[in-house]
């Protein structure tokens, strides 16, 4: 399908778009429809997986001091966009016009948002919004309206809660979300919509847990919140959530002491929340977080696609 970007449209006035959620080893893209009550995304996503092997992602500290990809990373990281193109172009057959696009992604972004600067379990991809709009155009794809940047997974998963007709913060006005997937995602929302991380609370991949390993790493299972169907019944991803718990705690505190509102819900989201909500609250699961009454487990699975369109197609100003 190809299409001319509509440059005098008002972004929150495109009725269709596609939501792009790029993870470590996939692309996932669904059809996302705008309503008066608010945004959905109806039926399965179109999801591929792309081949990662011989690839291992160099240590974060390589990273930041600026190590040079490395062949393999390069070759991962082209698959990447090949896949993510290839999930894009599923989603769009049949459409009668060109949608939107929006894509959200795990990993820091380039000092432009436009590409993935590094990445704990992913290939670091510093023109990937660039490269996938390339080669969607060499397949004939131009979106309605071209994607301004790359949003945070976290962020936009909890934009995508707020947004979604059914998003567990709907209406929440001051909030947490965490998003414990093969790393952890978070947000913080104040005033009913999303609010910048403070500056003084680490990132989850970098704070301690008494262990010395920090919240973001495999848990003393030894398998991460993304170890779902396959691990049930053959890991005990009990360790796993008595850690989400005490991160929790420990978010709690942080805020307090920044003297900032408390938070009126927490969601948990992600592969954790969809663990979470297909458990009962008598599970095993839930007994570390039982004594927390504000918290929310969301199996809203297209959170961070349905987010990314939020905030792409937010009114300019």
């Amino acid at each position: 399908m190809s299409g001319k970007p509509d440059k005098e449209r008002a972004p929150d006035s495109w009725p269709l778009s596609i939501g792009l959620d790029i993870g470590a080893t996939w692309a996932k893209a669904w059809i996302v429809r705008r309503t008066e009550a608010g945004l959905e995304a109806p039926g399965e996503p179109m999801l591929e997986r792309w081949n990662v092997t011989g690839f291992r992602p160099l240590d974060l500290q390589q990273q930041q001091d600026g190590a040079a990809r490395s062949a393999g990373e390069v070759a991962t990281a082209n698959e990447l966009v090949r896949t993510a193109a290839a999930v894009v172009m599923r989603a769009a057959e049949g459409l009668a016009t060109a949608p939107a696009l929006a894509i959200a992604t795990a990993g820091p972004k380039t000092e432009d948002g436009r590409g993935i600067a590094l990445w704990r379990r992913g290939p670091r991809v510093p023109h990937l919004l660039d490269d996938l709009l390339a080669e969607l155009a060499r397949q004939g794809f131009l979106p309605a309206a071209t994607p301004t940047r790359l949003f945070d997974d976290g962020a936009a998963a909890a934009a995508g809660e707020l947004a979604a007709t059914n998003g567990s913060l709907h209406g929440i006005t001051e909030a947490l979300y965490i998003g414990p997937g093969t790393g952890v995602a978070e947000a913080y929302i104040s005033g009913g919509q999303l609010a910048p991380w403070p500056a003084s609370i680490p990132p989850a991949y970098a704070e301690p847990m008494p262990s010395g390993a920090t919240y973001g790493e495999p848990e003393p299972s030894g398998a991460t919140y993304g170890d779902t169907i396959a691990l049930a019944g053959q890991a005990d991803l009990t360790p796993n959530f008595a850690a989400l718990a005490e991160l929790i705690a420990l978010r709690k505190m942080q805020f307090a002491a920044l003297d900032l509102p408390a938070f009126e819900r927490i969601t948990i989201g992600a592969k954790g929340g969809e663990l979470l909500a297909a458990e009962p609250q008598t599970s095993p699961l839930w007994k570390p977080l039982k004594s927390k009454t504000e918290v929310r487990a969301s199996n809203l699975y297209a959170a961070a696609a349905l987010g990314a369109v939020a905030l792409e197609t937010a009114p300019r100003r």
